[in-house]
């Protein structure tokens, strides 16, 4: 086994240190996320979306209440992947995340998944995914069913996370220069 940045030791973290999803799905709490987010959306059409060329192929749409970010959405291409990541925030804590992978290699593949946050802990999370295949669609994912997601909160984090930090960066220098 590697040692872990940090680690002064190489023997595997104990189960007390591997976050875990709550034994039961708070059904109010999703939902009055997903009214929050529904309701953040509606400022999505209005003229206060700011939008950003983050270099010359990713892009970054954001907008803001009382100069915060409430909704940042993050364009990123390579030659064979095109991530999208999705970003609420309620006053300054990240409440949830939608990322999406269209990928051309290995396999075609399209993958969404969503994570529901509190305290900056994800507390729920579901995904999507579909092989695309010869000729197929991208968005075809849209057709298979939200499943529980069966990757740990630290494997989803991850997998945002650099994303997240990059978009959040690009808005922080932009205000800055204001």
């Amino acid at each position: 086994m590697l040692q872990a940045c940090g680690s002064d030791s190489n023997t595997a973290p104990s189960e007390s240190d591997v976050e875990t999803y709550p034994s039961t799905i708070d059904s109010a709490k999703i939902k009055s996320t997903d009214t929050l987010v529904f309701e953040q959306g509606k400022l999505w059409s209005t003229s206060s979306m700011v939008t950003i060329p983050m270099n010359t192929r990713d892009t970054l749409k954001y907008t803001e209440e009382n100069g915060k970010p409430v909704r940042i959405s993050a364009m990123f291409f390579t030659d064979s992947t095109t991530t999208w990541l999705t970003a609420h925030y309620k006053g300054d804590d990240l409440i949830l995340t939608r990322f999406r992978r269209f990928a051309l290699k290995p396999v075609p593949n399209s993958l969404e998944a969503i994570c529901y946050i509190e305290n900056g802990k994800i507390y729920h999370s579901i995904e999507r995914a579909r092989n695309i295949s010869e000729g197929g669609q991208i968005g075809e994912f849209r057709l298979e069913p939200y499943k529980t997601n069966n990757r740990t909160p630290a494997q989803l984090k991850a997998e945002y996370e650099p994303f997240l930090e990059a978009a959040t960066k690009t808005i922080s220098e932009r205000n800055s220069k204001q």
